[in-house]
């Protein structure tokens, strides 16, 4: 599971552009697909993994992560809307994580040019 997450965030990290836009891109949408699939287990705490690269690459690179906020937002809610089941008893922590990163982006203020 680690080496997909990895992958994924290279992958994120190579979608970003230097316009300012960004197109939350194959590391979210994985993300999500497997959320919706029912195959990310939130128990072993790869969440944070994730979340804790996007940061570094946010502040490294703050205009190419414009719609993040929403991406995270998102996965959020796919995170509380899930069925209960063991390997997903972090659920709660791991959408209250993702919801706290979207609020840290969308309240930092750090972007230097407004999309048109």
């Amino acid at each position: 599971m680690n080496m997909d997450i990895d992958v994924h965030l290279t992958q994120l990290l190579s979608s970003m552009t230097l316009d300012g836009s960004s197109r939350w891109g194959s590391a979210g949408i994985w993300l999500r697909g497997q959320l919706q699939a029912g195959q990310y287990a939130t128990t072993g705490g790869d969440y944070l993994e994730i979340i804790l690269t996007h940061r570094d690459a946010f502040y490294a690179f703050p205009d190419g992560h414009r719609t993040c906020a929403i991406g995270f937002s998102d996965i959020a809610l796919d995170l509380e809307r899930r069925e209960t089941r063991p390997d997903r008893e972090s659920d709660p922590e791991a959408a209250a994580a993702f919801r706290h990163e979207a609020i840290v982006i969308a309240s930092s203020g750090i972007w230097s040019q407004p999309t048109i």
